[in-house]
C-alpha cells in the first residue's frame, strides 16, 4: 500500500505511526512494513491518490457490474 498522506513524507516517524495503527486496527494487515510512502516525494501524492480513486472506474467503466 502506498500512503498518500503528505505528512508521511514530510515528518519523520509519521509513517511508523500509520504502520502501528494499521497493524493494531486491521486484522488483514499481516505486514505493516509493506505500507510505504512514495519515494519520489510529495509531488507524486495527488497522482497516487487519484490512482486509488479511479481504480473502480477503470475496472468497470460502463458500471455494469
Amino acid at each position: 500500500m502506498v500512503i498518500t498522506e503528505l505528512a508521511s513524507v514530510l515528518h519523520e516517524g509519521y509513517l511508523d505511526e500509520i504502520r502501528d495503527a494499521a497493524a493494531e486496527l486491521s486484522p488483514g494487515c499481516a505486514g505493516p512494513g509493506r505500507l510505504v510512502a512514495p519515494h519520489a516525494g510529495p509531488a507524486v501524492l495527488p497522482q497516487a491518490a487519484a490512482t486509488v480513486l479511479l481504480g473502480p472506474l477503470f475496472r468497470d467503466p460502463a458500471g455494469l457490474s
